[in-house]
This record gives structure tokens, sequence and C-alpha cells, in this order.
């Protein structure tokens, strides 16, 4: 395995150094995995020797690290979806803390003294694009979306905004503000004007509206990204993506996403506003680009439906929430 023939290499490699950064591989290392993906961000950087920095987090499926320049970036079982910035691989969390210092150096990644990954072994993964002789034409988007909306399961749900998957109607909209489905959630509650709000700006195509008012969600929610983070994500990505595919059919405005992001730095937490930056710039997770491409070249329901599965998959309700932001961006058209 190439991972033991790094160590052995390195192994009397002196540590002389009271940078606490130092890379130094240990004679003993207690856990050698080798990675089953690998991002393409991160791949970029997997002989860059300033490619370093701290554990920000650990959870029962996910590690994720800061580099030195404050990018963030994880580590997932394998089970979970991939992103440019992600790691698949199995490791025991039990040899990971936060604050614990990473590495990388000749393609493997070094967390504390106990852990070594190897990174140039993994399959790459690189976010897919959408090629655009395959595109739907404009013209046909619209009742393709309608369509769509009938693929949305309608039993289990998550909390969070994803329980106005089921108002996107006409009618609906008008009355968004009624109706137990409404009073059920309160964080639905708090989000409902402003979320009534971006459904009528995006009826006009209104995309400097629609972005003002989702700034009002930034850190609206519990958890690691909120649903607040995770619905204007979704949302940014797929009309970024009509914009870009359709040639210009929005008036986009790049100055206002900068705004967006900004406003994110006060308004949310780091690993969100990573994600939410990347959204922004049309980078997600891999079920989120196979939805948003089924939807714009047409594939099968079977195919929609097996993209909503996996994309609903996503965290406690982030991937209804980006469901909702996906479904929301196409009223646009």
């Amino acid at each position: 395995m190439r991972i033991k023939s790094v160590i052995q290499e390195l192994q009397y490699f002196p540590s002389k150094t009271k940078n606490p950064l130092e890379f130094t591989i240990h004679k003993r290392i207690s856990q050698q995995v080798a990675a089953f993906k690998l991002g393409n961000l991160i791949q970029q950087n997997i002989h860059n020797s300033n490619f370093k920095g701290k554990v920000l987090a650990v959870f029962s499926n996910t590690i994720y690290l800061q580099d030195n320049d404050e990018e963030v970036y994880w580590i997932a079982d394998r089970n979970l979806s991939m992103h440019r910035r992600c790691i698949l691989a199995d490791v025991d969390h039990q040899f990971v803390e936060s604050g614990m210092t990473w590495s990388v150096m000749r393609g493997c990644l070094q967390i504390g003294k106990d852990l070594l990954i190897d990174l140039e072994s993994a399959e790459l993964w690189t976010p897919y694009l959408v090629d655009p002789a395959k595109l739907l034409p404009l013209a046909i988007l619209p009742s393709h979306r309608n369509k769509i909306l009938t693929l949305v399961p309608s039993s289990n749900i998550s909390d969070g905004f994803a329980r106005v998957l089921q108002m996107l109607d006409e009618p609906s909209i008008k009355n968004l503000n009624k109706g137990e489905n409404s009073t059920q959630n309160a964080l639905l509650n708090l989000a409902l004007p402003t979320i009534k709000n971006i459904l009528t700006a995006s009826k006009k195509k209104d995309v400097i509206s629609i972005i003002k008012e989702g700034e009002k969600l930034l850190g609206l929610g519990p958890g690691l990204t909120p649903s607040g983070d995770d619905f204007l994500g979704g949302l940014i990505f797929t009309a970024r993506h009509l914009n870009d595919y359709y040639k210009n059919m929005l008036y986009w405005n790049e100055a206002i996403i900068d705004e967006i992001i900004h406003s994110g730095k006060r308004l949310t937490n780091q690993i969100s506003l990573s994600i939410l930056s990347d959204l922004a710039r049309m980078y997600g997770p891999e079920p989120l680009h196979n939805l948003v491409t089924s939807i714009l070249i047409g594939n099968s329901e079977n195919q929609v439906r097996e993209d909503i599965e996996q994309l609903t998959k996503i965290g406690h309700s982030s991937g209804w929430d980006m469901l909702l932001g996906v479904l929301t961006a196409m009223q646009i058209v």
C-alpha cells in the first residue's frame, strides 16, 4: 500500500520547528486509511506543502477542516454526498478532536499524530457541467417545471422550509400566510412573509428583489447549515444556471451576490458560509448538480424522482430546503 511506503520513507524525518502546523510523520500512526473520493478543490492542493490548518469541528459522520486561509473542507463517510470540498473516507473519529492541526505532504493528509489519509489513490470528483447541446428549449421549461412539482413526495417532508413545497401553485402563493402549515412550524412561520415576497419576485423575474429578500433569511434556523442559508443557496445556484445556460435571461447583478456573501460573514457560521459561497458560484453537492441537470435537459421522471430522493437525504432538512430553493428559482421561467 502506497501509504505505508510514505510512512517508511518519512518516519525518521525530524521535527525541529516549534511551528505546530509543521508536518511530521510519526513512527506509529494509529490509523492509516485511503480516501475513496476526493473533491477537485482539494485535489488541487494535495502536493501543496502550505495546505494545512486545524480541525474546525467533529461530528458523527463528518470532520470539518479549516486551512490557514480560513477555507473550509470536510472528511465524510463514504455513504454521504460528494462536493468539491469533500474527502470520502472511513475514518475512526476517536482519533480526531476540534483544534487538532492537520497538514498535507506527498499526497497524504495527516491529522494530529494518529491519523494518516492517502489522498492520491482516491477517485477524483468534479462538479458536473450541463451540456448546452442537451438543454431543453426555454419555452418548454414552464410546463416541465410544473410536471416536476408533481414528482415531489407529499409525505416525509422534513422540518425547515420544505412545507412550502406543497404551496408552490399560483393560488397557494396568494394564501401563503394562511392555513395550518404556516402555524405548525415556528421557523417556517417566521420565514413565510419573506418566502412569499421571493416567490412573487420570482414570477416577475426580479432577481435583485429575490436576492435582497433572501438576505433576510441568512442564518435563520438551527443546525450547522440553517434553513435560510440552504434555501437561498439552492435558489441562487439554480437561478445562476438558468442565467448562464439561457444566455443571460435574467438581469444578473454580481455585486448583489457579493453583498450576500459579505452579509453572511456576520449572519451565519463559517461552515454554512463556505457552502453558500460555493452555491452562489454554481458549486454544490453532487445530488443538487444532478437534479438541476435533470431539470434543464429533460431527464425522465424516474431519474428526477431519484435525484430528488438523493438530494433530500442531505442533512436533517438541508436537502429539502435546497429543493425548495431550486423549485422557487424555476418559478422565474
